[in-house]
């Protein structure tokens, strides 16, 4: 008979039986506790339902301790309560009544609690008017700073302030199919081109709308399509004041971008690299935000192949800007810029240059 790590096939069937067997034995415990648990909880919702309404009841006629009926409404709506703001009334202070809780009348308390159980319908969902995509791209390239500002701002919050799930899906695939940033556009004056505009809030607009696409996959996987777009968000990163919101907008939907291996070869080979350690040198001119941003993404660019010998290139400076940063009072950022050592240390090259520092 067929040996098998020294035992027969047959014992191993026999032992993959046994626990196979063991497994479901657990399970169908578990699904029996489960079931346990919600006829018990069911059942207590209905007993508690009817002893309010008794204790409602009384209210006209016979009258039961007050003391015993504040205790019971403290168990059984302590945390309804809280949710809906109604205050806990005493009912032992002069001049409280019982009358004086409308939480409780007319079976409010009964209804809350049967409610608790009763089977929660979908919520509508709305979809929101179509837009005229073709007029928006000629007013965002024609228009006026002042008109661009608007619809930048009002196309990003319509992303953003849309219902997380089908309505968000349905607007950032809008934008897509529309193709809202003119990915396949050969013009010299696109949407995109507004990164370069003289007017600040107008490039502050434009990166805060990209970043809002780098925020979902969808709209990574859309953006990384687009030839020009890493250049001129490098060009923007580059050019900008270290304070200004439109570098760091920049900065983090490059961050989100590197999530993809095709948009990290890109930065790699445009020495992102050099530039964020550079800028990590000089990290008490930094935002704690833009500190992890540039962290985070300069972690990601060293676990390449690539961008750990660009570090080799130079290892005692990106070395000595990664060690500092440990030191660094904002423990946010430690995870990547040990990401980064650990990664770029399995070059021979940057280990010697560490052994020697």
């Amino acid at each position: 008979m067929q040996k098998e790590g020294g035992r027969t096939t047959k014992e191993a069937m026999q032992q993959l039986q046994l626990q196979l067997a063991e497994s479901e034995r657990r399970i169908s415990s578990y699904v029996r506790k489960c079931n346990k648990i919600k006829a018990d909880y069911h059942n207590l919702i209905g007993i508690t339902a009817e002893l309010v309404d008794s204790l409602e009841a009384t209210v006209s006629g016979k009258m039961i301790s007050p003391e015993y009926l504040q205790s019971v409404c403290v168990r059984l709506f302590s945390s309804q309560m809280r949710q809906s703001g109604v205050q806990s009334t005493d009912f032992m202070r002069p001049g409280t009544g019982y009358y004086s809780m409308s939480p409780y009348d007319d079976g409010y308390a009964s209804s809350m609690l049967r409610a608790s159980i009763a089977p929660q319908k979908p919520k509508e969902v709305p979809m929101l008017p179509s837009l005229d995509y073709e007029k928006l791209r000629k007013d965002l390239v024609d228009g006026s700073d002042r008109l661009r500002c608007l619809l930048l701002q009002a196309l990003r919050w319509r992303l953003t302030r849309s219902l997380p799930g089908e309505q968000r899906d349905t607007v950032l695939q809008a934008y897509i199919s529309n193709d809202l940033l003119e990915r396949y556009s050969t013009k010299k004056r696109t949407v995109l081109h507004l990164m370069k505009s003289a007017n600040e809030v107008v490039r502050q607009y434009m990166a805060r709308l990209i970043n809002a696409f780098a925020s979902l996959a969808e709209g990574r996987i859309y953006l990384s399509q687009i030839p020009i777009l890493l250049k001129l968000l490098t060009e923007t990163l580059r050019k900008e004041d270290k304070d200004s919101p439109t570098r760091e907008n920049v900065l983090v939907a490059l961050q989100k971008l590197s999530l993809r291996r095709s948009q990290q070869t890109a930065m790699i080979a445009d020495d992102l690299i050099g530039w964020l350690v550079d800028e990590l040198q000089d990290w008490d001119c930094l935002s704690d935000y833009i500190l992890e941003y540039s962290a985070a993404l300069l972690m990601n660019l060293c676990l390449r192949t690539k961008g750990k010998r660009k570090c080799a290139e130079n290892a005692k400076h990106v070395l000595k800007v990664l060690t500092d940063l440990l030191g660094h009072e904002n423990h946010e950022i430690r995870p990547y810029v040990n990401g980064a050592l650990y990664s770029i240390l399995c070059i021979p090259s940057v280990r010697q240059e560490a052994k020697e520092m």
